[in-house]
């Protein structure tokens, strides 16, 4: 058998082989004097299990919503261990609820944690005692509003409230027994002890006291700084050094940075600069992507806005405010066919109707369709009491020739807006129609002041904007339509000052005219007339 085997080798081969087989015999001839060591066996399996446990709850108190999620797979991973299952399944539940919490808090598209939640848990009567009441409060919360800056607008959100308010006693008692070891207790009473409540809520105004013991964990510490109001960056700036991956908290600066709860005025630039990683984090965020889009208007960049407007609307079919938002910005891009046809969208919805008839009313005014805009501002003046739908009317009456009841609108647009000059331009424009010169001189005279002060303002504006660090873009864009505003306002305070003058000459106030001529004497378009007009003074 070994010669055979042998005749497969080489000569050296053979060598090699045949001094290995001496060998084993030798060794196997002498195994009485030199016993052979028998071989090490295999290290055992080391059982990962407890450190799994230990990774998953350490990524549940790093609070970020990637990392609920990842301890939430770790414990789904174990819920059928025979050790470990039932404490894995209870993890998991708490790891899902605060999920579906963070969701509705941040307006995320929802990812069904409640039914995961409700899953893990099985029957009832089986789980821990704890787990069925915590279930139950936060489905409540995530069917609530979402987002940190909006309020209900839905059935079912209005109702949420409604349940709140009617258990927040026996919640508060639930939760507070459970506190402040169970971090998804300590995480749900806090959001109701700083929500809408906490006026009513129980030891709301002890909250610092009562969550003390687990303030240093960074989920609680998120919860503090973003539920109870952010009046300093430096918490979440703190939370987001130590853990990357707390994505959102981009967001809440980007909150931040626009005033938020300190009171100081927006910086749309920062807002914009933290957004933006926010964006590239969660690109389907709707309530981020309609903050990015809100914005670009505020800063007058309507294509920009647009764009997110769309991005919103393609995560949230027919979300008013995005619908809104939209509306506006096609008016302002002079896109007027395509504005008519979302505010048609509004209408529809029945969310806010009268922004709808409003916006709609003023392009089919900018399309010269007079008499259908002017069946939309009534309809508008049914759900708005602003200053704007009686200003716009007044506009179409004068349009129809209806000089009465262009008065009747403007007067009410100027009293609830003293400070719109183009308001006053337009009425003194009636009143010198229905030769009321008196009134006339009045309104002229206070429509001259307005745009001068006005102007005065615009003016500031602009030196304030071209020494500013903003981006370059932005400065060009603003500068362009403050220049804009400039030109459009120098023409109707020249047309006031002269409409002053005329209506000062025909009730010879001949010192008032003079006055009031001399204003316009060098102006391009009314400097003749007024130097004729001072001529017939004299």
């Amino acid at each position: 058998m070994v010669a055979r085997v042998l005749h497969r080798f080489s000569l050296r081969g053979r060598r090699v082989v045949t001094g290995l087989v001496v060998c084993l015999a030798a060794l196997a001839g002498c195994r009485t004097a030199h016993p052979v060591r028998a071989s090490v066996s295999a290290p055992p399996l080391v059982d990962d299990r407890q450190a799994r446990m230990e990774s998953a709850a350490a990524e549940v108190r790093g609070g970020c919503y990637d990392c609920l999620r990842a301890g939430l797979t770790i414990y789904e991973s174990l819920i059928s261990d025979a050790t470990y299952g039932s404490n894995a399944r209870a993890g998991g539940v708490r790891a899902a609820l605060l999920l579906a919490v963070r969701e509705t808090e941040l307006g995320l598209v929802p990812g069904g944690f409640i039914e995961r939640a409700r899953h893990l848990l099985g029957p009832a009567d089986l789980a821990s005692p704890e787990l069925p009441a915590l279930v139950e409060i936060a489905e409540v919360i995530a069917s609530g509003p979402t987002g940190f800056t909006r309020s209900a607008t839905t059935d079912k959100q209005f109702a949420a409230m409604v349940t709140i308010s009617r258990r927040q006693e026996q919640w508060a008692s639930v939760l507070l027994n459970l506190m402040p070891q169970d971090l998804t207790a300590t995480y749900l009473w806090l959001g109701l002890a700083c929500g809408p409540y906490n006026s009513t809520f129980p030891r709301a105004d002890e909250r610092e006291a009562v969550v003390a013991p687990v303030a240093d964990v960074p989920l609680i510490g998120y919860k503090r700084a973003t539920a109870c109001g952010l009046t300093s960056s430096e918490p979440l700036e703190a939370l987001l050094a130590v853990e990357p991956r707390f994505g959102e908290i981009h967001y809440h600066l980007g909150l931040f940075a626009l005033g938020g709860q300190t009171g100081r005025p927006p910086d749309l630039d920062a807002a914009d600069a933290r957004f933006r990683p926010a964006f590239e984090w969660r690109p389907t965020w709707p309530t981020l992507t309609l903050a990015m889009a809100n914005v670009a208007m505020s800063a007058e960049d309507f294509p920009r806005a647009l764009e997110f407007y769309d991005h919103t609307l393609a995560l949230s079919t027919d979300d008013p405010d995005a619908l809104a938002g939209t509306l506006r910005a096609l008016t302002y891009e002079n896109r007027h066919q395509d504005a008519i046809a979302v505010a048609d969208r509004l209408i529809a919805l029945g969310r806010n109707p009268g922004e709808a008839h409003y916006w709609k009313a003023m392009n089919l005014a900018r399309l010269k369709r007079d008499e259908l805009a002017w069946t939309e501002i009534e309809e508008a003046a049914k759900g708005l009491a602003n200053a704007d739908v009686p200003k716009l009317a007044g506009i179409l009456a004068i349009n129809r020739r209806e000089l009465a009841t262009a008065r009747q609108r403007l007067e009410l647009a100027r009293v609830r807006r003293r400070t719109d000059c183009e308001t006053l331009y337009y009425l003194q424009t009636v009143l010198a129609e229905q030769r009321d010169w008196d009134a006339a001189v009045n309104m002229s005279a206070e429509a001259g002041s307005c745009f001068e002060k006005e102007e005065a303002s615009i003016e500031e504006e602009l030196a304030l904007v071209r020494s500013s660090e903003m981006a370059a873009d932005r400065r060009a864009r603003l500068v362009s339509r403050r220049e804009q505003q400039l030109a459009s306002d120098a023409r109707m305070r020249a047309t006031s000052w002269f409409n002053a003058a005329a209506a000062s000459f025909n009730l010879a106030r001949k010192d008032e005219a003079r006055r009031y001529a001399e204003k316009v004497a060098d102006d391009a378009l009314f400097g003749e007339r007024a130097r004729t007009l001072l001529e017939r003074i004299k």
